[in-house]
């Protein structure tokens, strides 16, 4: 009789042990997260392009001067967070410099990792090889 006893208090914290450790552990899940852009070079006028994050977690997505880090006034995204893959985009509005492109730095972040890519748009006075070809200048009069 005391065996039986002692061998059901054995199956019973062997039961208990078993299910805590299968609902106590935590899976092995690896965090998974990429960041691609369109294009990584726009010309100076306004424009839109797709930026992709692919992420098996929660993320957050920030856009900033490539030279100094600064908050950009010049582009913005349609979401500044999400869970898993999703597609956003990247309005860009016209570089107003004649001489000098500007680049902003796409980064998204995921329990403690972080991917980023740069966009560079082209100055306003450079002329964009997509463009058409304007054709000859008018001749004086």
């Amino acid at each position: 009789m005391k065996l039986l006893k002692i061998f059901k208090t054995f199956v019973l914290v062997a039961a208990v042990l078993a299910l805590c450790g299968a609902s106590c552990t935590k899976p092995d899940s690896k965090t998974e997260l990429s960041l691609k852009v369109e294009s990584e070079t726009v010309s100076a006028k306004s424009s839109q392009i797709f930026v992709s994050v692919k992420c098996n977690s929660s993320w957050t997505i920030a856009l900033t001067d490539d030279s100094d880090g600064s908050a950009v006034d010049w582009a913005r995204l349609n979401a500044g967070s999400g869970s898993g893959d999703r597609n956003l985009i990247m309005t860009i509005d016209a570089n107003p410099d004649e001489s000098r492109s500007r680049k902003v730095r796409v980064t998204v972040s995921c329990n403690n990792i972080s991917k980023s890519v740069a966009v560079e748009q082209a100055a306003a006075g450079k002329h964009d090889v997509n463009d058409p070809d304007p054709g000859p200048e008018p001749e004086p009069d």
